[in-house]
């Protein structure tokens, strides 16, 4: 496995003068952080030798997140969430526009998550849209780690009960995966549904989808996609459809 410690860097808006100066700065201050970010990585994790690295570009985030991944393939972005208020955590604009913009999937790291193995990971649905192919790549990080996997569906109407059963039971069977069930909640806060599920199955990784085009992005996967990104504590793996 090889990892990209990535940092990047842009000034505010200043005259044309200052800001060629202050970039130089930057890069600067840049360059050096990873530098010393590497050698806390390298001894913390010495045992591991992990092959790393350093990366330091003018731009935005979701921007070079997107360019770099033109030429070369990346199977994740990993970042943190900081700060914390009133207990609700605070997610950064970097973070967020970061899940809406990129083309590859983003882990999202809650400050005070606790680093344990990977043995169950959630991913939740609202069955609109086929996710055949992200199943797929939830399944292959979970053989990797012989983790189970959980598709959770929650519905605040008992109307389309039977039908979501029945494409759910399609998904586990056209998967194969042998350590993937389903659950199907009725509850009308999508949001509490799946905190309360992650939070009392032990859940180690949650995944969603989150669309920026049509009208799910108003109803379903965009709105509490980033409420979960705000309130929880688990570690979050997002994809971004388009």
């Amino acid at each position: 496995v090889q990892y990209t410690l990535l940092n990047t860097f842009v000034e505010p808006n200043m005259g044309s003068g200052a800001m060629i100066s202050l970039r130089n700065v930057l890069q600067k201050e840049s360059t050096e952080g990873l530098k010393k970010e590497l050698e806390f990585i390298q001894e913390k994790f010495a045992d591991l030798e992990l092959v790393i690295q350093r990366r330091s570009e003018y731009g935005t985030l979701p921007r070079i997140i997107n360019f770099i991944a033109k030429d070369e393939f990346f199977d994740f972005v990993v970042m943190g969430t900081k700060g914390e208020t009133s207990g609700r955590w605070i997610m950064g604009s970097v973070a967020k526009s970061t899940i809406q913009e990129v083309i590859v999937p983003v882990i999202v790291v809650p400050e005070e998550a606790v680093y344990k193995s990977l043995t169950k990971i959630v991913y939740a649905t609202s069955l609109h849209e086929d996710e055949t192919s992200l199943i797929k790549q939830i399944t292959k990080l979970a053989a990797a780690y012989d983790a189970s996997v959980t598709i959770l569906h929650v519905d605040n109407s008992v109307s389309d009960r039977s039908q979501n059963l029945m494409t759910m039971n399609e998904i586990l069977k056209e998967n194969g995966y042998s350590k993937m069930d389903h659950k199907e909640l009725i509850q009308f806060n999508v949001e509490d549904a799946i905190t309360q599920y992650t939070e009392e199955h032990h859940t180690d990784l949650l995944a969603m989808t989150t669309y920026t085009t049509g009208i799910l992005k108003k109803i379903f996967h965009h709105s509490v996609t980033n409420q979960l990104l705000l309130h929880t504590e688990i570690p979050m793996l997002v994809f971004n459809r388009k």
